[in-house]
């Protein structure tokens, strides 16, 4: 039923990515819906998006890389999208699944994430207040903390946000300097303050995500 939907509809994927090497079910990616599991989730269905992301060196010798981004759906279910990996002495699958885990979080964002912020969006320009990861963000100002201290910074002075090592950095402008804390992935809807704030401010272009934005700096033990 899915891909007679699917194939009805006449729009292309706009991207399709495998969860492992030879995957019979990829999740696919459209620009209202995405297919999981071989079921059609659309995107105003979906109430939040996380991105969790471990990669952990031991010694030097052995790393283990953990993934999840999960969907919680407006029915209260969660569907996870997990990806890890562990090698020793640099043998093992670390590559290919950061490889997959780079695709997989570039569609999100670019799909899922992007439609949710619209909404976050459109109740800021209709003079509403929204919070998302201890961020406040309302039509003239935005509120958070600056390490310990609680801030508020107007919008006219905000250079816009970034995504980098999953986690969301609200700039001031003109300033190499974080206006608020950095807001983590793995905070429901997080990552939607990349959009959101790049929007207010003026700037609709897509983040950049590479390999290595989307990977934290290994931590060593």
């Amino acid at each position: 039923m899915d891909q007679e939907m699917n194939q009805q509809s006449g729009t292309e994927a706009l991207a399709v990515c495998p969860r492992k090497k030879k995957d019979k079910k990829p999740v696919v990616f459209y620009a209202d819906r995405m297919v999981f599991n071989d079921e059609t989730i659309l995107y105003k269905d979906i109430e939040s998006v996380s991105s969790a992301y471990s990669s952990v060196i031991y010694n030097g010798i052995f790393h283990n890389l953990s993934t999840c981004i999960t969907f919680k759906l407006n029915d209260r279910r969660k569907l996870k999208w997990k990806n890890g990996s562990f090698s020793v002495f640099g043998l093992g699958s670390i590559k290919s699944k950061k490889t997959f885990y780079v695709a997989a979080i570039t569609a999100t964002i670019s799909t899922v994430v992007k439609t949710i912020a619209a909404r976050y969006i459109m109740t800021v320009k209709e003079g509403g207040t929204i919070q998302i990861g201890g961020v406040t963000v309302s039509p003239t100002e935005i509120t958070g903390r600056h390490f310990a201290k609680k801030v508020t910074v107007p919008l006219e002075e905000i250079g816009g946000a970034s995504i980098s090592g999953n986690v969301v950095a609200i700039h001031r402008k003109n300033a190499n300097k974080l206006a608020v804390n950095s807001v983590q992935g793995n905070l429901d809807n997080g990552l939607c303050l990349v959009y959101i704030i790049n929007s207010l401010v003026g700037n609709n272009a897509e983040p950049v995500i590479s390999a290595d934005e989307n990977a934290p700096a290994e931590e060593q033990e």
